[in-house]
């Protein structure tokens, strides 16, 4: 939400000009008789400091004001990057590509700290489920107050025309399991204004996430019918408790939220970035179909689709440095 500034400035002129000097006669605001000497009140700044100094004077204060609000205005460009992924797989090929490494422990939470395409980062891996990702993205903000942070991961596939290794750039998120049980059955809503069904994605994220689209090299999938290339689109993710392998569910899900990817991490930690009103991004390699082969599908393409949510990552790290975010 962009900041305005402004506000009202009335100048009041007292007496008039004579002789190319100001002449007052009569009474001032007090009574007292003026003899045509020239008045310089307390508060009339052009009677005690020149129109130079004036002006001399505003600039300090907009150069002071601009030095102030940059890093507010231009995005998160010198600050850090937090990157969460749930599994030690998922993160595999972000730390080998981490440079200038340090760890540090929170709650039994391992960060490490570095670089990745020449931007500053922290790596941590969640673990497993909503509660487990919410409170390492909690710890995350609060001990490194990162710029954006970005979920990369795998997930199952709820859109048909999705396939293992294609990628989900998640413009809104939603957790699952989040609502009310009655006779009637399952209802997703959430009671407080505090946590949202959906949450947005940051615009600067997403469009630095298209910039890395059209560039990113992600590995070649092997099927039955030959080689085919993943592909990048951008999409709903929910989130929940528990790994879907079921049809039925696949369509529930997918008719009630019109989702195209389905996890168990990401939401939770999109709405405590929402909360804390810092930009957060969902990146999600299809690593099964969430039906009754996802077991096998996961175990089989885990390591493709992870390896590829990571390379798409490292890219969006580039887009993300050759230009700021900006503010949502």
């Amino acid at each position: 939400m962009a900041e305005r500034w402004g506000g009202k400035h009335r100048w009041q002129k007292h007496g008039w000009q004579k002789n190319g000097r100001e002449n007052i006669e009569g009474r001032n605001m007090d009574g007292r008789k003026m003899n045509g000497r020239k008045m310089v009140g307390r508060n009339n700044w052009g009677g005690r400091m020149g129109d130079g100094h004036m002006t001399r004077f505003f600039q300090i204060i907009v150069v002071f004001v601009a030095v102030a609000w940059w890093p507010l205005w231009a995005g998160s460009s010198n600050k850090t990057t937090g990157i969460l992924t749930a599994l030690p797989e998922e993160m595999r090929v972000l730390s080998q590509h981490l440079k200038d490494k340090h760890t540090k422990t929170f709650l039994g939470v391992t960060f490490h700290t570095g670089k990745l395409q020449g931007r500053k980062v922290i790596l941590a891996t969640t673990g497993i489920g909503k509660v487990n990702a919410a409170k390492t993205a909690a710890l995350l903000l609060d001990r490194f107050h990162p710029g954006e942070v970005i979920f990369s991961g795998v997930a199952g596939g709820l859109n048909p025309d999705l396939a293992p290794g294609d990628i989900v750039v998640a413009t809104r998120t939603a957790q699952h399991d989040f609502g009310k049980l009655t006779e009637r059955g399952f209802e997703p809503q959430t009671p407080t204004p505090e946590t949202p069904l959906f949450i947005a994605a940051h615009e600067g994220l997403l469009r630095a996430a298209d910039r890395a689209a059209a560039r990113v090299e992600l590995e070649p999938i092997i099927t039955t019918h030959g080689t085919r290339m993943p592909r990048v689109i951008r999409g709903v993710i929910i989130t929940g408790d528990v790994f879907v392998a079921s049809s039925t569910k696949v369509a529930e899900l997918r008719e009630t939220f019109k989702a195209d990817a389905v996890e168990m991490e990401g939401a939770a930690v999109a709405l405590v970035c929402w909360q804390q009103r810092v930009p957060c991004m969902v990146i999600r390699s299809i690593s099964d179909k969430a039906d009754v082969g996802a077991s096998e599908d996961f175990e089989r393409f885990i390591k493709m689709a992870a390896d590829n949510s990571a390379r798409f990552t490292l890219e969006l790290l580039k887009a993300m440095a050759e230009q700021p975010i900006g503010k949502q």
